[in-house]
């Protein structure tokens, strides 16, 4: 039996002057898994304590529109999450990854489902 299968796209802190610098999977803040006909969005808890003031306030919108996109919009919202270029937060990642996360099994853990 096929395993079902979900994408998913993780969303890293970026700061202004900082574009040239590797991600990795400490900078990031928000992860989406798209499972055809839901979107469940998570958050990295802590984001506030290595994220600059100044972007506070960016971030904790995106959040809200997230929240209030992933109900009413959900595909559209992970599409364009899937190409964020600009901005304190940028698409990191982008994949697919079994029912069980067994590609990814560390990608999820620390962070809190909002959504």
């Amino acid at each position: 039996m096929e395993q079902a299968l979900s994408q998913f796209c993780t969303l890293a802190y970026c700061p202004r002057g900082f574009e040239e610098r590797p991600l990795n999977e400490l900078d990031t803040i928000i992860v989406l898994v798209w499972g055809g006909s839901r979107l469940r969005v998570f958050l990295r808890p802590g984001w506030r304590e290595f994220a600059r003031a100044s972007d506070h306030q960016y971030i904790e919108s995106l959040i809200e529109d997230f929240k209030g996109r992933a109900k009413s919009d959900p595909e559209m919202l992970f599409q364009q999450a899937s190409s964020l270029s600009v901005g304190p937060l940028v698409t990191s990642e982008t994949g697919r990854l079994n029912s069980d996360a067994s590609a990814k099994p560390n990608m999820l853990q620390g962070l809190l489902e909002i959504v």
